[in-house]
């Protein structure tokens, strides 16, 4: 009788070593499936922060392709636009008598400053 008493220690001994294994095992599958999470949050993140960066760069390339342009083309633009504006008072000082002139000497005189 004392030998089936010996079995069920020895079953007891078994059985506890297995809950322990299953119960170290779940605490790896539990460390395994946060790893897992963390690594996806991490690649979510690189992910974000190279788009972040591609954006930025996008931006400074947009930027530095814009201000080119003002440069190469904003002059030209600026007379343009000025031309109509320059041949009008032109056409306003040419157009004023030799009274006039003397009667309004200083808008005259700052009509022919505003040509040069």
């Amino acid at each position: 009788m004392s030998e089936p008493r010996n079995d069920d220690f020895l079953d007891d001994i078994a059985n506890v070593e297995a809950e322990e294994l299953a119960a170290e095992m779940a605490e790896m599958d539990d460390a395994a499936i946060e790893l897992d999470e963390l690594r996806a949050e991490r690649d979510e993140y690189k992910d974000r922060f190279v788009r972040a960066l591609a954006d930025a760069e996008n931006s400074r390339k947009r930027g530095d392709k814009a201000r080119r342009e003002a440069e190469q083309y904003g002059g030209s633009k600026l007379s343009r636009d000025m031309l109509p504006v320059f041949d009008n008072l032109k056409r306003a000082v040419e157009s004023a008598t030799d009274e006039q002139k003397e009667v309004a000497s200083a808008l005259i005189e700052g009509v022919e400053l505003t040509m040069r």
